[in-house]
């Protein structure tokens, strides 16, 4: 699985998950990324910030699928994440790796990060290690 979001550890971008995790990180999107918002997610606007799953197999398809219909009446408008099979990933330039971990004062981490990891962290501490 590949899902976009915010990662319990901080910091936006794309994050994997093994199989047996993907029910438990469905249940976690749309905590910090509405997936009625095209191209945005909080303050940040532009095609990298859109939320997206990208599957492995049919199997993890149907999942998604199923889950993103489950959430539909949570929303007003209609879901748009991205539905997509997995092509190939690319790593982050060296500076975007644990940024949260690295830079804890800065104002963007401080004000807007660091609110959703804890919220994160205090809603879901079923998923962190």
């Amino acid at each position: 699985w590949l899902l976009r979001g915010e990662a319990p550890g901080g910091g936006s971008g794309w994050f994997g998950f093994r199989d047996q995790d993907n029910p438990a990180i469905f249940g976690t999107s749309g905590v910090t990324v509405n997936p009625t918002t095209p191209d945005r997610e909080g303050p940040d606007e532009g095609p990298q910030y859109r939320s997206a799953i990208f599957y492995h197999n049919s199997e993890q398809q149907a999942e998604a699928e199923h889950y993103m219909k489950q959430i539909a009446g949570k929303y007003s408008s209609p879901i748009i994440t991205e539905l997509a099979p997995f092509t190939k990933f690319y790593r982050a330039e060296s500076y975007h790796l644990r940024y949260y971990r690295h830079h804890p004062d800065n104002p963007y981490i401080a004000e807007v990060t660091r609110p959703e990891v804890e919220k994160f962290r205090h809603d879901f501490p079923q998923l962190l290690k």
